[in-house]
């Protein structure tokens, strides 16, 4: 199932961890409009810079997600149409406070 969700993002360096193969500014987290407290922290090579030049404050996440009748699993496919370039990197997924679900979630209830 793919899913695409308006989320805004901010660069983020401290995620770097020098035990992968990418650089601190490949790192950014994009948290979900629909209910910023709950983020994606993603890397891909080049990435902080490619949205810094976009200048877009929000963009389209593309997810491609699966599971039977409920998430199992998920992963970042796109951002505004641009496949993401693997860089060796990690990403992961938190969230702020506790106030409901995050939007994947309820992917498969949708």
């Amino acid at each position: 199932m793919h899913v695409t969700e308006q989320m805004t993002w901010e660069c983020a360096p401290e995620e770097y961890n020098p035990a992968y193969y990418t650089k601190p500014d490949e790192y950014v987290r994009f948290r979900f409009v629909e209910n910023p407290r709950c983020f994606e922290v993603e890397s891909s090579r080049n990435l902080c810079a490619e949205m810094r030049k976009a200048g877009k404050a929000v963009v389209n996440v593309e997810f491609d997600l699966w599971g039977h009748s409920k998430l199992q699993g998920y992963r970042i496919t796109s951002v505004d149409g641009r496949p993401l370039q693997d860089a060796g990197g990690w990403g992961g997924s938190g969230s702020n406070g506790e106030s409901g679900p995050c939007p994947l979630t309820r992917a498969f209830a949708r």
